[in-house]
């Protein structure tokens, strides 16, 4: 019988609302023994996404405004491994749980705090909606790659997700650390710093190499989804290939490299007509399982839950609930071939206790490996060597990350990119879109997997390494050496890791495609577009956070591989981290109502949370179950008493269509409410706070130069108090070291002649060249040359940073 990977590993869940209790649901399905703390009356968030976050816990109420309880639950954290909270900075010192002098009396904790803003923010006393933090930090674009503009709101709760992703694996880094030091760690990870990986290479300036496919481009402005004969839709994503096997069988007599805008628009009407000829899902499995081209059915998050592929692959599961009955809700973060997770028990039918004298206490023995102890071991990864073969975002991410623990990762692409030999069928030429802030931190090379010569090649390279992860299909793994049963006999301790579109173990296992199809398959398409188009979220919502989720299974793999010697395989996908994206909608049952807001004309949740335009601008205001007291506290607003509830939004509307921004949100900040302006991707550029902390950051990459994007901080306790930052080098730029590693030196030159190997890619446009400059997509298309040197300024003017080289 299979345990988790954190069997034995004690959580205190302080938690409240989603970021903090995902995360402790997350390290709960792995194994680890949860106890949940409520106040006397209960969970401060009473929803239907409480069956999913109190699975696998148990729960114990008390009134952390009694001296009895606080000592109960001092006494609590400092047995825990974890302690998880994530109330605003300073909230827990003066109840009486100060997380430092807990630490102090139990060093070997890992503690993590989850606030909205960090404890050193302006903004650090503002709630933690999640409209708030979107709001500060972009993530209301009008259109996919949208830098600017007016917002469209999402009911996603992106921020508060994308914090209990990244958490999750600082959790799992500091366990990794502890083994070694026997030393505990405070965490911290802010919504605000988490919302930036949202934003990921939209920050960039210039962007990282980008070549628009012209055939795609002028297809996709003309067609994106087709109605299909049941209403849902299908939807056409790269590469093109597959839509041309498509043509060759429907509609022969049209060939994408040949195409015109007249002919396409004449071939966009014929296939639409075509689609409608079938159901969504009969042309889903047409063009997937015969033609191996990238399409994907478009249905709402119901359908999802009840879809035979998320049910069969675990990415949603069954569970009873005391509260709502059967239920349907997101599953397992990341699919674990051994140390597998599992539902242990679903949300508690009354709470196990109550009161500080309640009976309540860890189960089992304690969370111990043996492992040897070494003086001073900052970086979780240390030593761990990575074999990095993946493409794009979503897969390259997930290295990324391991990168900043310590890891020395070695990413090899295809030469056929440097050598411009890309079929402009294929995704090839947009292979290193957003590679500084996918693969910042890595050794680079170019080596061809298909030749004989580097296939001989790999078994020395497999042999040498901890983790070796793709994001091919297991076919195409196969084909070129890469296989999960060679490399478990080449190296049985390795860690196989994998993304993919859609998790092992249903029918679309070994479907192709990118970010788009996740969305339209979990219902986020239709969130954001209506029943009748759906449509794109303007934010890559899976592709980064399924790199973080990918990361998270890798380290506990790394952690269970310390109890058992052995290796095993991680699987992320792009639909499963839709789903948990989705988490406060996802939750299915007899009785549920989907009427969550959506569409492109939602402002909001209701009127006291949503979108408002004001005089000079956006902001976002967010209040509790209080805010209609607190608004007739605003000057100007002392009416709203009388307003009718469904009225409200527009009689405020109106009232803030003649306020400025700053004003208004300044009222309603001293009222008590929650408020903030809307900051779009570009101004983010000048945020003082973004750039103060390093959130966004101006980094000299080897062999590419100095350049703006996102920073990504060394994750590791360090003497000094600024961490350092991974730069990315050019593509292939260590293809002659890692094949003089291999001991094959000597066929350097005729491996670069022949085209298997590649030596460099044309480096990135210096960030103060604007001869480069693209057309959209990131902040350069709306910036000025004059604005980002002051940017650059503001940021070189302040405290350095140091830069951390690859290996």
């Amino acid at each position: 019988m299979t345990t988790g990977a954190l069997s034995g590993l004690r959580v205190l869940d302080l938690g409240h609302y989603l970021a903090g209790p995902m995360l402790a649901m997350f390290l709960g399905d792995n194994g680890a023994d949860v106890i949940h703390i409520d106040p006397p009356d209960g969970p401060r968030w009473d929803s239907p996404a409480n069956a999913a976050l109190y699975r696998n816990k148990r729960q114990l109420r008390l009134d952390l405004h009694d001296p009895g309880a606080v000592a109960r639950a001092a006494a609590l954290a400092e047995s825990a491994d974890v302690v998880v909270d994530n109330f605003r900075p300073g909230v827990l010192e003066r109840l009486g749980l100060d997380p430092a002098a807990i630490r102090e009396r139990a060093p070997q904790l890992v503690w993590c705090s989850l606030p909205a803003f960090p404890r050193d923010d302006p903004r650090a006393e503002l709630p933690g909606w999640d409209g708030l933090l979107a709001a500060a930090t972009g993530l209301y674009p009008a259109r996919h790659g949208e830098v600017d503009g007016d917002p469209v709101f999402s009911a996603l709760p992106m921020a508060s997700t994308f914090a209990a992703f990244m958490a999750s694996h600082r959790v799992a880094g500091a366990l990794l650390t502890r083994a070694s030091t026997g030393r505990g760690a405070w965490i911290e990870v802010s919504l605000h710093e988490a919302a930036f990986q949202a934003v990921g290479s939209y920050a960039e300036v210039p962007v990282s190499r980008k070549t628009d496919n012209p055939i795609y481009a002028r297809l996709h402005r003309m067609l994106q989804t087709a109605r299909a004969a049941d209403g849902t839709h299908l939807y056409f994503d790269t590469p093109l290939r597959g839509l041309q096997r498509f043509l060759d069988r429907f509609l022969p007599q049209y060939r994408l490299v040949d195409l015109d805008d007249a002919v396409c628009e004449q071939m966009v009407r014929d296939l639409v007509e075509l689609i409608g000829t079938r159901s969504g899902r009969d042309w889903e499995r047409i063009c997937q399982e015969e033609l191996q081209g990238a399409f994907g059915l478009c249905q709402s998050t119901r359908a999802w839950l009840a879809d035979d592929h998320a049910r069969a692959s675990r990415s949603v599961i069954e569970v009873a609930d005391p509260v709502l009955g059967a239920t349907v809700q997101p599953g397992f973060p990341v699919l674990l071939s051994e140390s597998r997770p599992q539902l242990r028990r679903g949300r508690s039918a009354r709470p196990d206790g109550v009161g500080p004298e309640a009976d309540v206490d860890w189960i089992g023995e304690g969370f111990s490996w043996s492992s040897e102890r070494r003086l001073r071991h900052d970086l979780a990864l240390d030593g761990v060597r990575v074999l990095d073969c993946a493409s794009l975002l979503a897969g390259p991410t997930s290295t990324r990350v391991l990168a900043q623990y310590g890891a020395d990762v070695l990413k090899v692409d295809s030469p056929a990119v440097a050598a411009s030999r890309a079929d402009p069928l294929t995704d090839d030429l947009s292979a290193f879109h957003g590679h500084r802030t996918v693969s910042s931190g890595k050794r680079m090379a170019f080596l061809d997997l298909k030749d004989e010569r580097i296939q001989g090649l790999l078994p020395d390279l497999i042999g040498a390494m901890d983790v070796v992860h793709h994001n091919f299909t297991p076919a195409a793994a196969e084909r070129l050496g890469l296989g999960a049963e060679r490399v478990r006999e080449l190296n049985p301790a390795a860690i196989y890791s994998t993304m993919s579109l859609h998790s092992h173990g249903g029918y679309r296992a070994d479907y192709r495609g990118h970010e788009p199809l996740a969305q339209m398959v979990t219902g986020m398409g239709v969130r954001a577009g209506g029943e009748g188009a759906p449509r794109m979220l303007g934010v890559v919502v899976n592709d980064h956070a399924a790199g973080h989720l990918n990361a998270f299974g890798i380290m506990l793999a790394l952690l269970d591989r310390l109890r058992t010697g052995a290796g095993q395989q991680v699987n992320a996908s792009l639909s499963r981290t839709a789903t948990l994206h989705q988490l406060p909608f996802a939750i299915g049952y007899d009785g549920r109502s989907w009427d969550e807001p959506s569409g492109p004309e939602a402002m909001g949740r209701h009127a006291l949370d949503r979108l408002y335009r004001a005089r000079d601008g956006w902001f976002y205001l967010a209040a509790g179950s209080d805010g209609r007291d607190l608004l007739a506290q605003v000057a100007g607003l002392e009416e709203s008493v009388a307003v009718p509830d469904g009225q409200l939004g527009a009689w405020l509307a109106a009232h803030f269509a003649a306020r400025g921004v700053a004003e208004a949100v300044a009222e309603l900040r001293a009222a008590g409410l929650g408020a903030h302006r809307y900051v779009p991707v570009i101004d983010l550029v000048e945020d003082p706070t973004a750039l103060r902390r390093g959130l966004l950051a101006v980094v000299d990459h080897p062999g590419i130069g100095r350049a703006f994007g996102i920073g990504h901080p060394v994750f590791g306790a360090f003497e000094d108090s600024v961490r350092p930052f991974l730069a990315a080098r050019r593509p292939g730029l260590d293809t002659g070291d890692v094949v003089e590693e291999l001991g094959a030196g000597r066929l350097l030159d005729d491996l670069i002649g022949s085209g298997a190997a590649a030596v460099e890619e044309n480096p990135v446009v210096n960030v103060t060249d604007t001869a480069g400059y693209w057309s959209s997509g990131s902040i350069e298309s709306y910036t000025t040359p004059a604005r980002l040197a002051r940017t650059i300024e503001v940021i070189e003017s302040g405290q350095p940073r140091r830069i951390r080289r690859a290996p």
